[in-house]
């Protein structure tokens, strides 16, 4: 919103610019034009040409002086504005920049964990595999209806829950 604001304010300062070059720049047309009748009209009368051309010719220095000091107040004001714009665009950038670094930190030490934890479930599936294997190399050494054999089918069971439970986490 406060960009907004300052591109407004330097497009008014450039429109009171223009503005006041052209009212400065029709005073002096005006001056001119002024002078050039009055000089047909006086051309005879050498004391009064004389009298009127050098009055009006303080009045537009004047009018001239006072157009050069609004149109140097304006263009350092302009100039001022599109620096300060430029200030706050880089400050902005610099920000945004800040920002997406710290995404994609945030991203990596996301991406980190993700491989964390897909390497420990491949661990903890791993040993679950080997011990079912172990359970079952188990289960041929054991007399039937002993109490190993029923220890070992609640291991057997206990390790399916865990492995069932490791596969509906990940």
């Amino acid at each position: 919103m406060k960009l907004q604001h300052w591109t407004v304010l330097r497009h008014v300062f450039f429109v009171l610019l223009v503005i006041g070059m052209l009212v400065l720049s029709g005073l002096l047309i005006g001056i001119i034009k002024r002078i050039e009748h009055n000089v047909l009209a006086f051309a005879y009368t050498e004391s009064g040409l004389v009298r009127f051309v050098h009055k009006n010719s303080k009045v537009a220095f004047t009018l001239l002086i006072v157009m050069i000091a609004i149109m140097g107040v304006f263009s350092v004001s302009y100039i001022f504005l599109m620096l300060s714009a430029g200030k706050r665009e880089m400050l902005l950038c610099a920000t945004l920049i800040k920002q997406m670094e710290a995404t994609q930190q945030a991203e990596r030490k996301s991406m980190r964990k993700s491989l964390a934890f897909a390497s420990a479930s491949h661990d903890v599936r791993a040993a679950l595999a080997g011990i079912t294997g172990l359970i079952e190399i188990s289960y041929e050494e054991v007399a039937r209806g002993s109490e190993l054999e029923t220890n070992l089918r609640q291991m057997e069971a206990c390790t399916k829950d865990l492995l069932f439970t490791k596969i509906r986490i990940s």
